[in-house]
């Protein structure tokens, strides 16, 4: 059992440690894994015991964070988690715009001072203006950050929130200290002489650690555009048409076989049949095509598609968590929500990184006080251990990646590509060779006549009988010879037919019509049909079915009353876009293979038009799994393109499993990658998408780490004794802010990336 706690107060990757732990000391859990940008945690639980929710609740608090709901994935309470997010980001908003403005307004009155005639001494009435300036964003609007490193110290750990708390008390307390000692008349509180400074750099680290964090807030919010979009498309009513009225309810009580009207311009309310009207459907948001596509009586529509044209009436089939919108949207929350190989590593460091910075602190003062010799070690001390405090950044290594991962599987399901899990797109970006299955996938799936070869000219009765025979079965060949053959005769509808299908030969069928004494007995199917009835396949005909076999062509004998009467070749649809595709990843540098349950020669023939050159023909289904892993032998890294259901052993297989599905079938695919629109430039799309997005995720890693490599020593004063270089506190706290922020922004800038 799957559950997901959203979670308020994370702000950083010890944050998402410290609630992981957690979580995952709760008896039975199996799997745990906390979403910094979603600000949410999916639990795995193999149990079903009624206290869990309970337990879950009380693992985040005892973390120090708060757990404002516990719920089953679903698409409506995932609307409820956004509202809860941009409540926090508002929130922050109202906290920044108290914090600082009084922060300006303490460093403008500690810059004043500063010049004559205030050098020589401060008035008691001018140092508690001061302090309450100072006051109230340190201890009102920053007073989360005291909670949570409180809660944390409670839990034995440390996070960002620890950082910025022992920094801004360190500056706080020392200048607290100092007036109180002015205040006795014990000490002149000079502020030229930079004694009791630090009151504006208390409040100025505050202000601008909030500013950032609001900035960063609104910046993530847009890392899951995608997904709010998704959410946003479900309607929360419908029409319903019961005992000849039609009434409005909420979706939610709508129930699988009732009956829904819905308008010209409103979203279908959810999945069903139509049962009455023809009206054209905008799709766009199921597969990413603009065009329009006409529904009429029998046609599945999709909830959250736009009707356009006219009224239609639809039986419910699929209800709340069952509907293809709440599968797709739970698909990309699965996507957003797991982690990377490279995400565990970066975790593992900034579980050790805020302690580590807190050592680094206290060595920073005590190196300072004990061998600077000058009158400021004191004053020098503080700033760079406060300093180092404020400007390490665990937010920019704990938001490297799940904000690009957030951004690229986002941009990846607008554009009809759904990733089972982060992990799918590090592979895919990996990926060396694409093994293509033929049919379906390279090829549409469907037949259509190319060739006929007869001794003769075959009249319309033969049309008409090929016809009647044809058109009463659903193989995909038998398929489109009766297309045909309707385009040169009518069907005998008044005939009576007996149909007999000899597996793996073709079909017999006796035609009586009326009027008519003799009966028609024809065979269409390959020369084991007519072998089995003792009738001989001239050399005519075998040459006929070579030359086609040659030229990857499917070839079937039409015989009528013990007489062949022609040879009909058909062909597999090839995609239209199917030899780009193959070019372009040959640009890239990614070799393509075709694989197929049919005859050697005619995969061959199809490797050669597409200029494929791994051809492998005459493969089962788990043969194809054997042939996946014998070519990940050869040390390649194989994605398998497949039709998600018959597949589904080689899908397994690959590095990567590609399933093209349908839009309504995304139930059906268990691929690590879902294609919703039957193109096979989706495949580059995905390719491309994750290729940007791990890029991205290295770019965001090395800017973090290189930000933190040289800001902390900078921040210690190492380049003082050299260059008198001595970073402020407040300087400090702006460099921390923006180095969040630079990783959002950067990963927001995938959402232009250009797909192939």
């Amino acid at each position: 059992m799957k559950y997901t706690v959203d979670i308020q107060g994370m702000h950083c990757a010890a944050c998402v440690h410290a609630v992981e732990s957690s979580l995952a000391d709760i008896p039975d859990v199996t799997d745990v894994s906390v979403s910094l940008v979603l600000h949410s945690a999916t639990v795995t639980i193999n149990d079903t015991r009624s206290s869990l929710v309970n337990e879950l609740t009380k693992a985040v608090e005892d973390a120090g964070y708060s757990a404002l709901g516990v719920r089953q994935e679903d698409t409506a309470t995932t609307a409820a988690s956004f509202a809860r997010i941009d409540e926090d980001v508002s929130t922050l908003q109202r906290k920044v715009r108290v914090a600082v403005p009084l922060a300006f307004l303490t460093m403008a009155v500690s810059m004043i001072l500063m010049f004559e005639p205030f050098t020589s001494q401060i008035d008691h009435t001018i140092a508690n203006i001061f302090l309450i300036t100072a006051t109230t964003p340190v201890l009102w609007q920053g007073r989360e950050f005291f909670r949570t490193a409180l809660r944390a110290a409670r839990q034995r750990t440390a996070v960002m929130d620890t950082l910025v708390t022992v920094g801004t008390s360190a500056a706080y307390l020392y200048s607290i200290v100092v007036i109180i000692l002015h205040s006795l008349d014990t000490i002149p509180l000079s502020v030229h002489h930079h004694v009791g400074m630090y009151l504006d750099s208390a409040a100025m680290i505050v202000a601008l650690v909030l500013f950032g964090r609001w900035l960063e807030a609104r910046a993530r919010t847009k890392t899951t555009d995608a997904l709010r979009s998704l959410v946003s498309m479900r309607p929360t009513t419908a029409r319903r048409q019961l005992h000849g009225s039609v009434d409005v309810v909420q979706l939610d009580d709508v129930r699988i076989g009732d009956q829904l009207v819905v308008l010209p311009g409103e979203s279908i309310p959810t999945d069903g049949t139509v049962t009455s009207g023809t009206s054209d459907v905008n799709q766009s948001m199921l597969t990413g095509e603009a065009l329009p596509v006409s529904k009429s009586p029998g046609d599945r529509v999709v909830g959250g598609t736009l009707n356009i044209d006219a009224v239609l009436t639809i039986s419910v089939d699929r209800i709340g968590a069952d509907t293809v919108l709440s599968q797709i949207v739970r698909r990309v929350e699965q996507a957003q929500q797991g982690k990377t190989a490279i995400q565990h590593l970066a975790d593992r460091i900034s579980a050790v990184f805020v302690p580590i910075v807190l050592a680094i602190a206290i060595t920073t003062f005590i190196v300072w006080l004990l061998f600077d010799q000058s009158p400021q070690s004191i004053e020098h001390a503080i700033t760079t251990s406060i300093s180092v405090l404020i400007i390490a950044c665990p937010c920019a290594l704990g938001l490297a990646v799940p904000t690009a991962i957030v951004v690229g599987t986002g941009r990846a399901a607008q554009a009809g590509i759904l990733f089972a899990a982060p992990s799918a797109v590090e592979r895919l970006a990996e990926v060396t060779t694409v093994l293509f299955d033929k049919t379906g996938t390279l090829t549409e799936g469907r037949f259509e006549v190319s060739d006929i070869v007869a001794d003769g000219p075959i009249n319309e009765e033969d049309w008409a009988a090929i016809a009647t025979v044809q058109s009463r079965s659903n193989h995909p060949i038998a398929v489109a010879m009766a297309q045909y053959a309707r385009q040169k005769a009518d069907v005998w509808t008044d005939a009576d037919v007996t149909v007999q299908t000899v597996v793996g030969a073709g079909v017999e069928a006796v035609i009586h019509r009326p009027g008519h004494n003799k009966a028609l007995r024809v065979r269409i199917g390959n020369p084991a049909l007519l072998e089995r009835s003792m009738l001989i396949v001239d050399q005519g005909t075998i040459a006929a079915l070579e030359h086609f076999s040659q030229t990857g062509a499917t070839a079937v004998i039409v015989n009528m009353n013990a007489v062949t009467r022609c040879v009909v070749a058909l062909r597999d649809v090839v995609r239209p876009e199917a030899a780009e595709v193959v070019a372009d990843l040959t640009r890239q540098g990614i070799s393509s293979a075709i694989v197929s349950g049919d005859r050697t020669s005619t995969v061959q023939r199809l490797g050669q038009t597409l200029g494929i050159e791994e051809s492998y023909g005459e493969i089962s289904p788990g043969g194809k799994a054997d042939l996946v892993d014998q070519l990940r032998q050869q040390q390649r890294r194989v994605a398998f393109v497949g039709d998600g259901v018959n597949d589904a052993p080689a899908l397994a297989s690959a590095d990567v499993g590609i399933a093209m599905a349908s839009g309504t079938d995304v139930a059906i695919s268990t691929a690590d990658v879902t294609l919703l629109r039957s193109d096979l430039h989706s495949v580059l799309a995905a390719i491309s998408i994750s290729r940007s997005t791990v890029t991205t995720i290295r770019r965001n890693l090395f800017f973090a780490f290189f930000y933190n490599v040289a800001a902390i020593p900078l921040a210690a004063g190492i380049f003082y004794p050299s260059y008198g270089l001595l970073l402020s506190p407040i300087v400090a706290a702006a460099a921390m802010a923006l180095s969040s922020l630079t990783v959002v922004l950067t990963s927001l800038s995938l959402y232009r990336t250009r797909l192939s």
